[in-house]
This record gives C-alpha cells, sequence and structure tokens, in this order.
C-alpha cells in the first residue's frame, strides 16, 4: 500500500517512520526549501544553535521512545541548571518545582518566599475541598479555583505566557497540560497529580531534555531513516489538492523546476499522486483548506487557532554571566515595561554542549517574543530592543553583544482556547468518516516535541487498524 505525507517536519517525518514500519511505499512532499518545521538551527557568531524547539518534554515517554528506536538514546541530555527564574513587580522568583508554575509542594520554601505563608496556607486549604470543577476549565479556572488567585498571578501566568505565548485564562487546561485534570480528579488534588505526574516521568527528576547533537540531530536521524529504508522526501514541493480517488486519494502538487529533493525523491512541476493513505502534518490553515471538501475535516481544523512568535538568537562575551544569574532562563510576567521578552532562555548556562561551544567567557542566549496572538517582525527596532532586554537580564553591556539573528515563527503555537478539545473531539469523530486519511501536526497533541509525537503514534495506530488488510 501507498502513504503520502504532507509535510516534513517532526510530525510528518514521524509518521513517515511509523507507516515505513507498517511495510507502505511512503512520500513525504513539504512546501518549504529544508525539512524539520518547527526544529530548526542557524549560526550564530560561528555556533549552531536551535531557533526553534530546543527541548522536549520528559512528562510522558513518546519522544525518549522515538529517540531510543533511532539509535541516540547516549546523544539524550538533561540540563545543567534548570533552575528557571520568573521576573513579577521587579522581583526574580524561582520556578517551583511543578508543572506550569503550578507547585508540586506548597510547603517549598521557595513558594512560601514567594507568596507568603499566609496565601500558601490558603492554597493548602483550598486544594484540600472536595474536588468540584466544571467540564474543560481553562488553566485559570483550575489554579484558581484549586489554589488560589495569587499562586495563578505569581507562578502561572508567567510560566504559561512564556511557553505558550497566550494566558493561562485563554488555554483549555487539559490540551496544556494533558492528564492533569483527570489525575486532580482522581487524587481530589492539584498538587497531587502535579507530584504524580512528575514522579511518573519517563525521566523522572528533569523536566525536558535535548540531544546533544541539537534538535535538528532528531531530524537528521530521521530524514537518514526514511531515506536509507526507500522512502522519498521531495522538498521545495507545495501540495495544492487533496481529493477522494475511489478508495483512496489523489493528491496534488507543484515545485520549483528542477528543485532538488531531499532523500530519494526530486521534486516535481504539476504531479498528481494516488495513495491509499494520506497524512497531513501541516499547519491548521494549510490542513484546513487542503481538507475543505471533507465534512467535518477541514471545517474543525479551520476553528484552530494559532499565534506568531519571534526568536532572537545572541552571542555574547561576557565573564560575569559565567555566573548564571537567571539559572537556566527566565520567564517574564506580563505587564513588565522593562523587559519586552516574554522569556529567555541562557543557552550556554542551561546546556553543557552549548557551553563547550562558545568557551569560558561565551553566552548563548535566546529570547522570545510574543503574547496573545502578537509578535513583532525582524527589524531594526527589534535588534535594538533584544540588546537592551538582554542587557536588564544578564548585566551585558552592548559592547559584550557579538552576532544577533532573528528567526520569525508565525502561526506556530496553537491557543487552545475553551472549546478546543470540543473541536478536536469532533475533527476525530470526521476523520471516522474517511478511512486512510489523517490528520497529525497542527497542535492536536499540543504545542511540544513530546505531545505531537504521542498524537502520530495515536493517529497512525488508527490508520492502520482502519485499513488493516
Amino acid at each position: 500500500m501507498r502513504a503520502v505525507v504532507v509535510g516534513g517536519g517532526i510530525a510528518g517525518l514521524t509518521a513517515a517512520f511509523r507507516l515505513t514500519e507498517a511495510g507502505f511505499a511512503v512520500q513525504v512532499l513539504e512546501a518549504q526549501s529544508r525539512l524539520g518545521g518547527l526544529i530548526h538551527s542557524a549560526n550564530v557568531g560561528g555556533v549552531p544553535m536551535d531557533l526553534g524547539a530546543e527541548a522536549f518534554a520528559v512528562a510522558r515517554p513518546a519522544a525518549l521512545e522515538l529517540i531510543e528506536e533511532l539509535g541516540l538514546g547516549n546523544q539524550v541530555v538533561s540540563p545543567s541548571t534548570s533552575d528557571a527564574m520568573i521576573l513579577a513587580t521587579g522581583k526574580l522568583l524561582k520556578i517551583p518545582h511543578g508543572v506550569l508554575g503550578i507547585p508540586s509542594d506548597l510547603d517549598s520554601a521557595h513558594v512560601i518566599e514567594a507568596i507568603g505563608a499566609e496565601a500558601a496556607a490558603t492554597a493548602k486549604q483550598l486544594d484540600s475541598q472536595p474536588w468540584q470543577m466544571p467540564v474543560g476549565p481553562t488553566l485559570a479556572q483550575l489554579v484558581a479555583n484549586r489554589l488560589g488567585q495569587v499562586v495563578l498571578d505569581t507562578f502561572v501566568t508567567p510560566v504559561v505566557a512564556g511557553v505558550h505565548a497566550s494566558s493561562p485564562s485563554l488555554l483549555e487546561a487539559e490540551v496544556v497540560a494533558p492528564g492533569l485534570v483527570a489525575k486532580a480528579a482522581q487524587l481530589g488534588s492539584l498538587t497531587a497529580a502535579v507530584r504524580a505526574i512528575r514522579a511518573s516521568a519517563a525521566k523522572p527528576g528533569a523536566a525536558v531534555a535535548t540531544l546533544a547533537g541539537g534538535m535538528t540531530a532528531l531530524i537528521d536521524a530521521l530524514a537518514g531513516h526514511l531515506k536509507s529504508h526507500g522512502v522519498s522526501i521531495c522538498t521545495s514541493t507545495e501540495v495544492t489538492a487533496i481529493a477522494r480517488d475511489g478508495a483512496g486519494y489523489r493528491i496534488s502538487s507543484g515545485s520549483a523546476e528542477g528543485t532538488e529533493a531531499a532523500g530519494t525523491g526530486r521534486a516535481f512541476q504539476g504531479t498528481s499522486v494516488y495513495a491509499d493513505v494520506v497524512v497531513l502534518a501541516a499547519t491548521p490553515e494549510v490542513s484546513a483548506r487542503l481538507l475543505a471538501d471533507f465534512d467535518g475535516v477541514g471545517s474543525n481544523l479551520a476553528k484552530i487557532k494559532v499565534v506568531d512568535v519571534t526568536v532572537v538568537a545572541i552571542k555574547a562575551t561576557s565573564a560575569a554571566a559565567n555566573a548564571s544569574p537567571l539559572g537556566s532562563g527566565v520567564l517574564v510576567a506580563p505587564g513588565n515595561a522593562a523587559v519586552m521578552a516574554k522569556a529567555s532562555t541562557h543557552t550556554s548556562a542551561k546546556w553543557s554542549h552549548a557551553k563547550e561551544l562558545v568557551g569560558q567567557t561565551g553566552q548563548l542566549i535566546r529570547l522570545s517574543y510574543g503574547r496573545d496572538g502578537e509578535a513583532p517582525k525582524a527589524s531594526e527596532w527589534l535588534t535594538k530592543t533584544a540588546k537592551q532586554d538582554v542587557g536588564r537580564l544578564y548585566g551585558l553591556n552592548e559592547s559584550d553583544i557579538g552576532e544577533v539573528v532573528i528567526q520569525e515563527w508565525p502561526k506556530s503555537l496553537v491557543q487552545a482556547k475553551p472549546g478546543h478539545q470540543e473541536t478536536l473531539a469532533a475533527l476525530r469523530e470526521a476523520l471516522k468518516q474517511h478511512p486512510g486519511l489523517g490528520v497529525v501536526g497542527a497542535g492536536l497533541g499540543g504545542n511540544g516535541i513530546t505531545g505531537i509525537i504521542a498524537k502520530v503514534n495515536e493517529e497512525i495506530a488508527r490508520i492502520l487498524k482502519t485499513n488493516a488488510r
């Protein structure tokens, strides 16, 4: 049987990997000139640096399992320091051990120091009450109901704004923290649920991990594996239409003439191919357009909200910053007038392999911009703002700053607003009417690499079950 995967990011390449395992003849069509999607690195002052996803969550095993399957297990590294900070109301606070800023221990000295003994006691009292929660709560509703407004404002809002570029009042809890609501209902306590999730992580003790070669090593390994197994990977190839064709699908595409394809394929012009199975691993907007004629599929994809983010990478030289003043980085609370960035990662402090690349006084720093749907474009203003932000956060002088690289990520993060779960449920039902059609990526498993891979595994398993011959 033949399968076509539309999109060559982590979702598409993982889907191709699973379909190849199942014995399909697979072709991957990617509109851009490169593979990887939101996993992308660039040369910053002579040093390779991740400008997209730089790590993966280890609370669930999907990413680690794929990495092991590809023979990259010995490259998995944990942060050198995982003590990140929150900048709120002019104060630096340590992010508590937990999930998305939700503390696992309300008696922690860091928690009490940040919010005070009275607010900590109130949080414990609220979390001891019988479990009562509306269906599909936002993360803000969940935290305020169980732990109080102070915990929400002090910890959760800055962390979620930094990670998801949105306020927790806009995001469904179950989408951004899968399994948390169910576990909390089971245990009758939000903090107990957070403890249980962290304790059961695939790599206990850490929240995230990365690869020593950067996350692009995962893309390279996937592409290499697929090529060695005869998968045709065509870059610079835009899919223009998908239609039913008997029991399968007809995929039409076009590309720049003569463009070389990655892997074993060659990009082509105005071509259509038949497939028994087609998997969409594109943005919600692209997938919705291509599947507009598939009842319930395109219409539900069109409801998914996405927001923009811009990343600025900086290489600097400063012995003073070796003290890692912000630990592995900082998340900036909304409304901070002194720092425009929503978050920053001190890459060379967080990852030992990055520090080795820049030497004793070298510093690699990432800044992220964009809140609730809007992010600045690359400009002289943004370069100047990033230099000011890195100076205020890390104490660097402008003369310390070397190269600055800006990467725009339009429509890159899903904003899982109330009703998102309902939309996803309707999408799943609609897909049941179209055997052999799958949709992955598009934020369907969350914004992180682990959630994306887990969703791919689930969707490919469904397709294989419905297409068993």
